[in-house]
């Protein structure tokens, strides 16, 4: 059966106003070591109050695997985490926010840039199989 991927990217900060995460220092590549960010006592306090959800349908927490900060060609590190479910299953919002972009390219495919409701965050869904109809930039979701 083919697979759909779709990256999310929790804290992909992408044009929007918000206080840089504390971070370790950069790791030494040639190792093959990755150094994790840290999160900040503010990020902890907003996704306390704002839990995010699988935004794919029927995937659960437990089923997901940390594919975060994991290696990829070209001494890359992955910045997402890849939830894998059967071509067609829905995709959905994981926080109320706003559609900021779609758009496509070479590593992500079909993507999303979501916007949280104050805007504090952006949320990056790549590697889609398309874009439902109703779907357009400013678009408001729950």
């Amino acid at each position: 059966m083919r697979r759909m991927t779709l990256a999310l990217a929790t804290l992909l900060i992408a044009g929007c106003t918000v206080q840089q995460p504390v971070t370790a220092p950069a790791p030494d590549r040639s190792e093959g070591q990755l150094v994790p960010e840290s999160i900040s006592d503010e990020d902890e306090s907003y996704f306390l109050v704002h839990q995010l959800m699988v935004p794919v349908d029927a995937v659960t927490p437990a089923q997901l695997r940390d594919t975060f900060n994991e290696s990829r060609d070209g001494g890359r590190t992955h910045r997402a985490t890849d939830i894998l479910a059967p071509r067609g299953t829905p995709v959905v919002a994981a926080i109320s926010g706003e559609v900021a972009r779609m758009s496509q390219n070479t590593l992500g495919g079909v993507t999303v840039y979501l916007t949280d409701d104050e805007k504090k965050y952006v949320y990056y869904y790549a590697h889609l199989d398309h874009y439902s109809d109703a779907l357009t930039q400013g678009l408001k979701v729950s």
